[in-house]
């Protein structure tokens, strides 16, 4: 609905994380031309892109800012604060994609870069319940510019005229009565406990790393060892009824690659024990 939206006679140039989010990544690369910005422990590298903002016009930065897919990473608040800065510098916006914001492993009072535009300019708020509820559950919401809101309800009507209404009164009843509060809280509870065992269970691995600590969400990143040949790796996996994501599918090269996303929102904690112990056993 942004794309359309916001389309353009020529491509719409747009700047995503290095890597992001392949579902994302494969929608946007129909019709724009995407510039790739590396991902750090804290977020963008906010000087590669503020070089190519400077060198080119970007009609807008797709960026989760809270346990992002596939890495898991969270924005610092200090580059939150620097990101709005440098998109109202040279007058682009940002789509902020939340789909787990809520699920943080310590309650730590998460920022959305939304709540930073004061003047309503700047930033597209994009809010799915799917992750924080169920996947079938496709509903979600937008908070958009003011000038920006007449249009996406006409792209919103010709794209599927309506939502289901039923969908939506099932959700306007669970959110009425308070169970989504209770839902996330033990969310995070069966979550922050299988993010522990399986951080714990990995260190037992001598050939792989996991990139980042995270604090909430549902996904880890790792990296092999580079002697590894990593499609061989993915092979053996699967051959041993082992599921991991390869990484090459958020990048925008699409190249072989030695990461991978390990996924624990469905892997109960018995099943995260026996896949590391005959993870263990696969390069042997």
């Amino acid at each position: 609905m942004i794309l359309k939206t916001l389309s353009s006679k020529r491509k719409n140039k747009i700047i995503v994380g290095n890597p992001t989010y392949h579902g994302a990544l494969n929608t946007f690369k129909t019709n724009c031309k995407i510039y790739p910005v590396e991902m750090e422990e804290d977020g963008f590298n906010l000087t590669q892109l503020e070089k190519i903002l400077s060198e080119e016009k970007i009609t807008f930065i797709y960026a989760t800012m809270d346990f992002s897919c596939p890495t898991g990473v969270s924005w610092s608040e200090e580059k939150k604060q620097k990101l709005i800065l440098l998109a109202k510098k040279y007058n682009t916006l940002i789509v902020e994609d939340d789909f787990a914001s809520e699920l943080s492993f310590y309650n730590t009072p998460r920022t959305s870069i939304k709540s930073l535009d004061s003047d309503n300019k700047t930033v597209i708020y994009i809010k799915s319940f799917s992750k924080i509820i169920m996947p079938g559950l496709r509903l979600a919401y937008m908070i958009a510019p003011t000038e920006l809101i007449s249009k996406i309800v006409t792209v919103k009507f010709t794209t599927d005229i309506s939502t289901s209404a039923l969908d939506q009164k099932v959700l306007a009843n669970f959110l009425k009565g308070n169970f989504l509060k209770l839902h996330i809280e033990n969310l995070i509870k069966i979550y922050r406990e299988r993010y522990l065992v399986l951080t714990e269970k990995l260190k037992e691995i001598p050939f792989l790393d996991v990139v980042y600590n995270i604090d909430g969400g549902f996904y880890v990143w790792i990296k092999l060892n580079d002697t590894i040949d990593s499609s061989q790796f993915y092979l053996k996996c699967k051959e041993n009824n082992i599921l991991l994501l390869s990484g090459n599918v958020f990048f925008l090269d699409n190249q072989k690659n030695q990461y991978f996303r390990v996924r624990f929102a469905t892997t109960d904690i018995p099943e995260i024990i026996d896949g590391i112990d005959r993870l263990k056993v696969i390069q042997r």
